[in-house]
């Protein structure tokens, strides 16, 4: 069975260009093949038992207290079941999938792996969170990969009033240009708001995925502090002790 949906997915992933199709694709053979593992297995065990004449006998007996067993598992095992179904939901939903970008309790990381009953974040230091499938089924999340990996980043300065903005507009401009992580797609540099000391500029920008965006977002901070720090000193904030 392990062969059959490797094969299926390793032919899927030659005829398919879409990333996005392919990982919901890999995380739903993933489920499955941990469901049809797990089916085999009872199967296999219930067909082992069953090839002796006791087993059969006990067998039959059990049946009829079959029912009151069921309502008493499915109470002892409530939480276990919600989770095993929350997996499934997953997985068929396209909720989330292996290799997307996620926010969950405030932290940001990469879905690594997907089980029945729980899923594997690996978060920017690391460290793996593990969460309950049922918390991507019950409580809001952000996926910032679900459609478009691409991600707006954004850039806050706190400037002196007398900064030119014209000119660092093309400064952001001609920065964009020759790095190899911005997309081309988009970018804008805006006084947002204002403060009797300093004004607010940000700077917006796009790239291709999230790990893209947060590296140009740390190169182009770097860039523009150093082009004021050389070129206009007097744009960065100060603390003004006179009226001169």
């Amino acid at each position: 069975m392990a062969a059959v949906l490797e094969a299926l997915l390793g032919r899927y992933e030659t005829r398919v260009d879409d990333p996005a199709r392919i990982q919901r694709v890999r995380t739903q053979i993933s489920m499955l093949r941990r469901a049809v593992n797990a089916l085999i297995v009872v199967v296999t065990a219930a067909v082992m038992l069953l090839t002796f004449s006791a087993m059969r006998t006990i067998g039959a007996s059990l049946l009829a207290s079959a029912g009151i067993l069921g309502i008493v598992a499915g109470i002892a095992a409530q939480s276990t079941l919600g989770n095993f179904f929350a997996g499934l939901q997953i997985a068929f939903g396209d909720t989330v999938r292996i290799g997307d970008t996620v926010v969950v309790d405030g932290q940001q990381g990469t879905v690594e792996e997907i089980t029945l009953t729980y899923l594997v974040v690996r978060l920017w230091d690391y460290r793996r969170l593990v969460v309950p499938v049922s918390y991507f089924v019950s409580r809001p999340f952000e996926n910032w990969t679900r459609r478009d990996p691409g991600l707006l980043a954004a850039v806050l300065l706190h400037l002196d009033h007398t900064t030119p903005v014209d000119e660092l507009r093309a400064a952001l401009r001609a920065r964009l240009d020759r790095h190899p992580l911005w997309d081309g797609a988009e970018w804008a540099l805006q006084v947002t708001d204002t403060t009797p000391s300093t004004i607010v500029v940000r700077a917006t920008m796009t790239a291709r995925t999230p790990d893209d965006a947060a590296q140009l977002r740390f190169d182009i901070r770097e860039q523009l502090i150093a082009h004021l720090r050389d070129e206009h000193p007097q744009a960065l904030p100060r603390l003004r002790t006179t009226d001169t």
